[in-house]
């Protein structure tokens, strides 16, 4: 709850609870409220065979209107639920529910006046409360409902701190904590191999004690935090955090508003893109990104943010047809839709498709059902005991409220959204299902991706989608702990010094540009190739003698591309003076061969075309040197990380052979070209030829090691499945980048299935098919089995340049 909300909030909760305190005096007569009963308008026994039903009223909490207005979809299953109990005949025979709704706008002062004025200002006695639709309105209600002798049961509120049964005592709810989702998130962490993770959250208690417990759960885990941020209402701070601490996967624990916020800023600043994945809660409704117009970016820059994003949700709507209404849960949203059209209320004549909470209304309905089966069971006790019926109970009664309380404990059925049962902390058991938004050519989707149930996890793998273009291997650890930005530079350098080879002979067309771009081309060519390994080199060095913080800021790959860019900046810099103060120019000189051919009478010189400048040898000097001062300090690196072996550096020693690579040749060059005299065809050859091994060797060493690595591991893991498989044992794959070589796939898992009416949403969950995505090659689907088989290789998908956590060293 909001501080400035519990300052204005704790009077009047006061006064209502002196109230309820007054009136909870045995003796009425002794002064307090006037305890109106319900009129009995029924004569004779419960039991009897009239038509005539007495009234049980309770109170229904929900917020149609405010910041977060879901409540309308939650009242429409509500009633739904409370029309169908009414019309059977074995749940509170002789009795018919009649609740008494009200909008809570969202807020804390709001709901409270309105509880106030059901409870102390009705002509009726309510029996029970429904709600709230939001944590910190129950948290302040539920405080209330007790003092008042009733038990309330919310269908929405998702706060820890309302498992706080000293706190809360009489409070049940159908939603489930959203702390209970700790242990999927690290399933789901560990599935993918993602040892790091950033959070984000916004100031509410909710958010606070969610984020608290999850922490908890991670670190007995083995996965870091790498920054916990929360906000009020800046999000672009956050975003500036994120980006500033390289985060890559978020968890984004804030109401749907300040997500959609939160990708406009991102996609502002460019914090977007394959290597950063987002976590967000399992409660947004359909299309939360573009419900509200509330930023200034469009819907497909936000979609170009969140796509791919993951969410763990409780299951909604159950697979299993046997429920207490005996209808099938598939067709809850065509029975609610025809409900709403044919309520006496609308809510803005609003589709249901369209309301905020559709997606979670069967916790509404189950709600309901909860509360009449519980009141079921306390009539049958108060029946059995002598007593007339519910229509005994009064707000002084905390023996009848007491004894509703326990038959709450009790209760135990099967509703739309599952098993529906409560513990200790009247809290639901549930399912939780992975899923994962998938953006496509043929519109945006929900797939379901990993199920959760008895704290055992199952993946179905061939759903993940990361996208097409993406490299399978990036996301191995051999690959992303060698900076593979930082080898993408190198691979770049080679390119170029390679280009300047051809430039080489072209410089016979006697065009002075040539000059300059051949220049150019191996000045950054060379800086790019050895900046990179210098800064790799310079990176394990400070590793291994700096500071613990020092350690902490140098493993970032801004910090490595910062020494490259000093390396091509101070090249260029040293090019530029020498072009503008010393012009080239194109001269011709002969190699000093004379060829005479007596019998024609002739004698040939041969002649060559050259680069050259006034003071060419002195800038020459100066160029050299500054390479030569770069290589001596890479031999000095080299040297002092030679003994260095770390698995998380695992090119070190590789680098450094590089660098003794660069320093063989590149002497051998020096002399080949100042200390000899060649023709110049030889010339060409000698250095070109130079030029070439070097870069092809420098490429080998640094990609050749991580190519053979990636393989053993592969042969590694393989043989590890397969004597899994002859033990009979299961497994959860720890890398998702083998599916090239899985020719099975697992049998599929439980799958969420929903029937929306035919104009229902685009992007709901959809059911698992047994298909193959477009992204994945071939692999065929088994089929289903009474007992699975385990396939012969680890099914994986092809992966994109997958988002990576980072690792720390």
């Amino acid at each position: 709850m909001r501080s400035d909300e519990v300052g204005c909030l704790l009077p009047a909760v006061c006064l209502l609870v002196l109230v309820a305190a007054v009136s909870s005096d045995k003796d009425n007569t002794n002064g307090g409220p006037k305890l109106r009963a319900p009129e009995d308008r029924c004569q004779g026994s419960v039991l009897s065979e009239a038509p005539c039903k007495r009234p049980l009223n309770i109170v229904g909490l929900f917020g149609r209107t405010g910041w977060n207005p879901a409540g309308a979809a939650f009242q429409y299953a509500t009633e739904m639920a409370i029309s169908d109990i009414n019309n059977r005949d074995d749940v509170l025979r002789g009795y018919e529910l009649i609740m008494e709704a009200g909008d809570t706008k969202c807020e804390t002062a709001p709901a409270v006046n309105l509880l106030f004025r059901m409870l102390y200002n009705s002509s009726n006695t309510k029996v029970m409360v429904i709600g709230a639709l939001t944590s910190h309105v129950s948290e302040v209600t539920a405080i209330v409902s007790q003092a008042w002798n009733l038990v309330q049961i919310s269908y929405s509120a998702i706060s820890p701190t309302l498992s706080d049964k000293d706190s809360y005592p009489w409070f049940f709810r159908t939603s489930v904590s959203e702390s209970k989702m700790a242990p999927v998130l690290v399933h789901l962490l560990q599935h993918f191999n993602w040892s790091v993770i950033s959070v984000a959250q916004q100031s509410f208690n909710m958010y606070t004690k969610t984020v608290e417990d999850i922490t908890s759960e991670l670190q007995r885990n083995n996965i870091s935090v790498n920054a916990t941020e929360t906000f009020d209402s800046d999000v672009e701070m956050i975003i500036k955090k994120l980006q500033e601490r390289d985060a890559r996967i978020i968890y984004f624990a804030a109401y749907e508003s300040m997500a959609r916020k939160a990708a406009c800023k991102a996609y502002k600043k460019g914090f977007y893109g394959s290597k950063i994945v987002w976590i967000f809660p399992g409660y947004y409704d359909h299309r939360w990104y573009e419900r509200e117009r509330d930023t200034n970016c469009s819907v497909k820059n936000i979609l170009k943010v969140i796509d791919g994003y993951l969410t763990i949700s409780v299951v909604h709507l159950s697979d299993n047809n046997d429920t207490i209404n005996g209808w099938p849960p598939q067709e809850f949203h065509h029975r609610l839709l025809h409900h709403i059209n044919a309520s006496s209320w609308k809510n803005g004549g609003q589709p249901e498709e369209d309301l905020r909470g559709s997606k979670r209304a069967p916790l509404a309905y189950d709600a309901m059902w909860a509360a009449a089966l519980a009141l079921n069971g306390t009539l049958s006790d108060l029946i059995a005991n002598g007593s007339k019926g519910l229509e005994t109970f009064t707000y002084q009664r905390s023996d009848i409220g007491r004894l509703i309380y326990q038959n709450m404990r009790k209760v135990s059925f099967r509703g739309l959204s599952g098993n529906i049962s409560f513990d200790d902390s009247g809290d639901r058991t549930s399912k939780f299902t992975v899923i994962q938004f998938q953006k496509d050519s043929n519109g945006n989707k929900m797939v379901e991706i990993g199920m959760y149930k008895d704290g055992v996890m199952k993946w179905n793998d061939s759903q993940v989608k990361w996208g097409a273009s993406y490299l399978c291997v990036s996301r191995d650890r051999v690959i992303k702990m060698s900076s593979p930005n930082i080898n993408n530079v190198i691979l770049a350098g080679c390119v170029i010094v390679y280009a300047d080879v051809f430039v080489e002979d072209v410089t016979a067309s006697g065009c002075v540009s040539f000059c300059y771009v051949k220049w150019y081309l191996m000045i950054i060519g060379f800086s790019m190739a050895f900046g990179a390994l210098l800064a790799k080199t310079w990176r394990v060095y400070k590793i291994m003698t700096g500071s613990i913080k020092v350690r902490a800021r140098n493993l970032r790959d801004k910090n490595l591309f910062a020494v490259v860019g000093v390396f091509v900046l101070v090249n260029l810099v040293l090019m530029t003076l020498w072009s503008s103060i010393d012009p080239f120019t194109v001269v011709k000189t002969d190699d000093g061969v004379v060829t005479v051919k007596e019998a024609e009478d002739v004698r040939e010189v041969r002649e060559m075309l050259e680069c050259t400048s006034g003071y060419k040898h002195y800038f020459y000097v100066i160029v050299m040197g500054a390479q030569i001062v770069f290589v001596l300090f890479g031999v000095f690196l080299a040297w002092q990380t030679r003994q260095v072996n770390i698995r998380e550096l695992n090119d070190s020693r590789w680098i450094s052979l590089c660098i003794y690579n660069l320093v063989l040749l590149g002497s051998l060059a020096a002399i080949l070209k100042f200390l000899t005299r060649q023709s110049v065809h030889v010339t060409f050859v000698v250095e070109s030829t130079i030029v070439c091994f070097g870069t092809t060797v420098t490429q080998c060493l640094v990609f050749v090691p991580k190519l053979l690595a990636l393989r053993k591991k592969q042969e590694d893991e393989n043989e590890q499945v397969e004597r899994e498989g002859a033990k009979g044992t299961g497994f959860s794959p720890s890398s998702m980048c083998s599916y090239q070589r899985q020719q099975q796939q697992l049998p599929s898992i439980p799958s969420i299935h929903l029937s929306p009416p035919p104009s229902s949403y685009t992007d709901s969950v959809t059911p698992v098919e047994p298909c193959v995505p477009p992204v994945l090659l071939s692999a065929k689907p088994a089929l289903p089995s009474a007992k699975p088989v385990l396939p012969s290789a680890k099914p994986v998908l092809v992966l994109p340049n997958l988002p990576c956590s980072k690792t720390k060293v």
